[in-house]
């Protein structure tokens, strides 16, 4: 009768070694493929976490499902400089600065509405989803085509702005601007097409803000576009030739002097709010009013 014995590698190695033992020698390990080592460094690959994004664009009275650790420590990082929390949730919740720090160690969702500090508009409504995840951290960012600018208190620019007087104020954000700094509180966008708003004419240059920036703090607003020269001369560039509604100062950097094929950023700082009309009026005792 023939027996057929089938060994399993581990056995077979266990075979390899108790001989080489017995026999006093070395043991010599047969060659391993380099396509089995490419196969075996394959297999830890890692995949991308579908919780990978941390960054939400949010519409107001829109609620978001956002899943977070459960157990464990969660940031909100919202665009409010004093965000206040309101929910009927027993999940813990601190806030510090513009971040909303929320932990639970219940299964249960979470429902959470954001607003800014004394103001009930604009609110954002989310709802976490507990999960057995590691901590995370999501950026909730208001939608600019939601909520005008204006509605938003933004406390840390109208201090910084407040804290000397008007045209100092100007001065000192044109500076920080021309050295590429961005003043307290502020934000930064892209213009998005046609926002500029703005009407700049003068011979001999061209005004583009098609690729410009747009910049939010509480009282102004700046808008940067490029000039471009369009004249083989030099041309002086002159602050007047620009109009917009509640423009407080035009400036011009680093060049105020264009030679051909030169260019050069152009400032606009304009006011944000408006001031509010009158509605009584006082006659005047020259026409023969009487009060």
């Amino acid at each position: 009768m023939n027996v057929r014995l089938i060994f399993w590698p581990a056995l077979v190695l266990s075979f390899v070694f108790a001989e080489a033992w017995a026999s006093g020698g070395e043991v010599e390990l047969p060659p391993v493929p380099i396509s089995v080592m490419d196969q075996g460094a394959r297999s830890v690959t890692t995949v991308p976490s579908p919780l990978a994004s941390t960054e939400l664009r949010m519409l107001p009275g829109v609620n978001e499902l956002v899943p977070v650790a459960i157990g464990h420590l969660n940031r909100l990082v919202t665009p409010f400089d004093q965000p206040r929390v309101r929910t009927t949730s027993d999940a813990q919740t601190q806030v510090q600065d513009n971040v909303v720090y929320v932990a639970t160690d219940q299964e249960v969702p979470v429902s959470l509405y954001i607003t800014p500090a004394e103001q009930e508009a604009p609110a954002l409504s989310v709802t976490l989803v507990p999960r057995r995840i590691p901590p995370r951290e999501v950026t909730l960012k208001l939608d600019a085509t939601a909520t005008p600018p204006s509605v938003l208190v933004n406390r840390r620019a109208a201090a910084w702005e407040a804290s000397q007087p008007y045209v100092d104020s100007l001065r000192a954000l044109l500076r920080q601007l021309a050295l590429n700094q961005l003043p307290q509180g502020y934000d930064i966008r892209r213009l998005r097409p046609g926002e500029a708003g703005t009407h700049c004419q003068q011979a001999g240059v061209r005004f583009d803000f098609s690729d410009g920036q747009l910049l939010n703090g509480h009282h102004f607003r700046v808008l940067i576009g490029r000039v471009l020269s369009a004249s083989d001369a030099p041309t002086a560039l002159d602050e007047t030739g620009c109009r917009a509604a509640g423009l407080a100062a035009v400036a011009f950097w680093p060049r105020a002097v264009l030679a051909a094929d030169e260019q050069t950023e152009v400032m606009l700082v304009q006011r944000r709010h408006r001031e509010t009309s009158v509605l009584s009026r006082r006659p005047s005792l020259l026409s023969g009013g009487a009060p």
